[in-house]
């Protein structure tokens, strides 16, 4: 029955993207969606002779060969870039690209697409390629009654999304790989993942009859789930308003989510966009619970299975609940969000562990990267040798044999070693760092042993080496992270080298930003693409103050303005609207998953833009966005983490230094060293603040006092000297900072108790015409290096003016 193979399991909320296209001027050619195009002018060249211009350049994967090694079959995905197409390009199943001649195809054969969605390093999918798409039986009937097409989720993400979604509403069920049976005009009908062998074949002549003998229940359904989908990026109806009260009702929801105790093997997921936001949230607020919770939940992380104990870095998720047995691909943006989030607790805590996770999480991140000047590959696949974690694991015999007597007993202590192992009779190593705190043990030399063991006697797992100009964002901004919390200099060095090539081979006026660019390809940026790399020019601005990062970030600002943005919503499309052509629905999404989504991204980069420019369009688009996914806020926030970060922004200022006040025309930042605060305030040319001390009652002094007298004191405060100037809106001489000024104070901690000590800086900042309104900047730094004032007097005065 089609009811039975239709689900039909509408889910409120599924996300949705549109499918992305583009047309260019190449004779009357419409060009490909995903694949390589051919030149105009250039004949198209068979599978075969394709084959031998790439032989030897990728890895063959298929078990057909003949009697010389060569594969029996070759498809239309040889002529792809992608690892991932690239390992299915000998499978028996014809798979061709998502290209406007499959769908043409599959129009005039009259027959439903199957289409197959993954990854290179996917171990689930490299299952159902050695199950069902490398079996002869299987691969001849999706031949016969099918048109096959292969999909790169890394590549085309608008793509992904949309039958992610699709799946979703008709089963319930989302992860890769992603199973749809579409109609010739991209209409999903049928959805699911991973299918072991006789089902999938199973399921398959069920479709392919019902296809043939109902076919318009099949329309009708198609129709159905694309009017459902429609509906999931309409204008919202409503807009809620957004407060400190809707921060903190969010704050804690999403804390008590995130907290919460895992089910009996449920999935564990880093749910980095989560932390990163409580983690904002705990320094803004000074919440020392918050962030007491979040560095336990860091350190069982570090422990943990998914953690690389022997090469650094993290795997992508555990498969139970004690985070002991991890899938074993690692992903660039998992190690580059997670590097930033140990550099801001280590930044916030002084926790020497997450220092020594963070700088190994780098220092694996720096080891896979394209040269010196390029950037980092995608990711490491699960398998080696077509076993899952194989380079990864360790069966008990081997590390007898290699290990002495006392080492393997550390082992066995520290690091969970048992006979019988915990995953297929082998060991994935997870610390007790409770017992190594504890006693004399350490587990560091036997880690360096295993780690030399690994080099020389296992093959690595094999790397996707595309980069990704969204992941590459994150690599950057985390790199920006650590430098500032761990002072390394070649984080910097390496981030401004990589934003730099980015721009010079990923940007062009008249083309825009590359998803994926390289001699052979090139992919057009989806919304992420942009809204990560501005985050990332936005950091290195922050850190350099080179004007060049700014107008970057403007730069592809506009563009994303102009290319993404619905006028209708005031939210932007996942893809470029003008690329788009006969696509089955757009696409408006700010679910935050693995990563912040592009529209969260976009808001958070925008009100950054409001506070250094001034300029009032940044704020109201990022308003605009926040509006429309107000509703989304508040239902479900721990799915906004994101928004509710550009929303905070927005309504409490930005939690992190440096701050920006008057209109961008004053930056400010705060070190320090021991009990010794020093504040420094840039002014820009043309502008000034007023002095400690001031000439007129009606101009504002330029102070520094405590937020929270229970928190912090203020022992002493220098101010630095003033200059007396006169200006054109008054006749009166006036005191006045402006350049580079610095402020030096002296704190003492007054309660054990406060993680953060805030500050205020009060400012009001003139040019000589103008006046602009007074500013308030909240400083916060964290209270570990404070001494506690054991006679804190509260009736002390914490507002302060200079002291010579």
């Amino acid at each position: 029955m089609i009811e039975q193979l239709l689900l039909n399991n509408w889910r409120d909320g599924a996300k949705l993207i549109r499918l992305q296209a583009r047309q260019l001027a190449c004779a009357v050619i419409a060009l490909l969606l995903i694949s390589s195009l051919t030149a105009c002018g250039q004949q198209p060249i068979s599978n075969k002779q394709a084959f031998i211009q790439k032989k030897g350049t990728y890895p063959i994967r298929t078990r057909h060969l003949d009697t010389a090694g060569a594969p029996l079959y070759t498809n239309d995905l040889i002529h792809e870039n992608s690892a991932y197409l690239l390992q299915h390009a000998h499978n028996p199943v014809d798979w061709h690209a998502w290209t406007p001649k499959a769908f043409e195809q599959a129009k005039q054969e009259d027959k439903p697409i199957l289409l197959s969605i993954g990854y290179s390093t996917c171990h689930w999918c490299h299952v159902m390629e050695r199950e069902s798409f490398e079996d002869l039986t299987i691969a001849k009937y999706i031949n016969q009654h099918f048109i096959a097409i292969k999909v790169d989720r890394e590549e085309h993400p608008d793509i992904d999304e949309t039958y992610l979604t699709a799946v979703q509403m008709l089963s319930g069920k989302v992860g890769w790989p992603l199973t749809a049976v579409l109609t010739p005009d991209a209409e999903p009908f049928f959805g699911g993942t991973y299918f072991p062998p006789q089902q999938f074949l199973n399921l398959l002549e069920k479709i392919s009859s019902t296809w043939t003998e109902r076919r318009p229940a099949i329309l009708e359904q198609a129709s159905r789930l694309k009017t459902e989908m429609n509906k999931l990026s309409a204008v919202a109806k409503t807009a809620h308003s957004i407060d400190h009260e809707t921060l903190t009702s969010a704050r804690d929801r999403i804390s008590s989510k995130l907290f919460a105790a895992p089910r009996y093997n449920e999935p564990g997921f880093p749910r980095e966009p989560e932390m990163l936001f409580l983690m904002q949230q705990s320094i803004r607020h000074a919440d020392a619970e918050l962030m007491q919770r979040l560095s336990q939940r860091l350190e069982t992380l570090a422990d943990s299975g998914l953690h690389d104990h022997v090469g650094g870095g993290f795997h992508r998720y555990s498969v139970d609940a004690e985070w002991r047995i991890p899938h074993f691909e690692k992903m660039l943006y998992n190690q580059a969000q997670l590097a930033q989030v140990y550099a801001q607790a280590y930044q916030f805590t002084r926790n020497p562990r997450f220092k020594q996770v963070a700088k190994r999480t780098f220092d694996f991140m720096l080891s896979q990267r394209d040269g010196n000047a390029g950037g980092f590959y995608s990711a490491l696949d699960a398998e080696s040798d077509g076993d899952e974690g194989k380079f990864y694991v360790w069966p008990y015999t081997e590390l007898k044999s290699k290990l002495t007597e006392a080492e393997l007993g550390t082992a066995e202590t520290l690091l969970g070693v048992t006979p019988q192992g915990n995953f297929e009779g082998k060991n994935v190593l997870w610390r007790h760092s409770e017992i190594e705190r504890s006693t004399d043990l350490s587990a560091s030399q036997v880690l360096h042993k295993l780690r030399i063991l690994r080099q020389e006697r296992r093959t690595p797992p094999a790397v996707d080496r595309k980069t990704i100009t969204a992941w590459n964002g994150l690599a950057i901004s985390a790199l920006i992270s650590g430098f500032e919390a761990i002072n390394q200099p070649h984080y910097q060095r390496t981030a401004e080298q990589i934003a730099e090539s980015l721009w010079d081979t990923a940007y062009s006026a008249d083309a825009g930003l590359a998803r994926i660019h390289s001699p052979k390809q090139r992919i057009d940026a989806t919304l992420d693409d942009y809204t990560n790399l501005v985050r990332a020019y936005l950091d290195i601005f922050d850190t350099t103050t080179e004007a060049k990062w700014l107008r970057r970030a403007e730069t592809l600002t506009q563009r994303m303005l102009k290319d993404f943005r619905d006028e209708k919503t005031g939210a932007f499309l996942i893809s470029n609207k003008h690329l788009q052509r006969g696509l089955v629905v757009p696409i408006i999404t700010a679910r935050d998953d693995a990563m912040y989504s592009g529209n969260s991204v976009a808001a958070q980069n925008l009100a950054r833009l409001f506070h250094r420019t001034g300029d009032i369009q940044y704020r109201d688009h990022a308003r605009a966005v926040i509006a429309h996914f107000s509703s989304q806020i508040h239902a479900a926030p721990e799915s906004a983490s994101g928004l509710l970060m550009a929303a905070s922004m927005l309504i409490e200022g930005e939690a992190l230094q440096p701050h920006y006040a008057a209109r961008g025309k004053v930056r400010v930042s705060s070190s320090l060293n021991e009990n010794r605060l020093s504040v420094v305030i840039s002014i820009q040319a043309g502008w000034h603040i007023n002095a400690d001390n001031v000439l007129n009652e009606y101009l504002i002094p330029t102070s520094l006092s405590t937020k929270d007298n229970s928190c912090t004191t203020i022992d002493s405060i220098n101010f630095p000297s003033a200059k007396q100037v006169e200006l054109g809106f008054q006749k009166d001489p006036l005191l006045v900072f402006d350049g580079d000024i610095t402020i030096n104070a002296k704190l003492r901690q007054s309660s054990p108790e406060c993680a953060v000590a805030k500050l205020e800086l009060r400012i009001q900042a003139c040019s000589d015409q103008v006046c602009l309104s007074p500013a308030t900047i909240e400083l916060r730094t964290p209270t570990n290096q404070l001494s506690v004032n054991e006679a804190f007097n509260p009736t002390n005065n914490n507002t302060l003016h200079s002291k010579r």
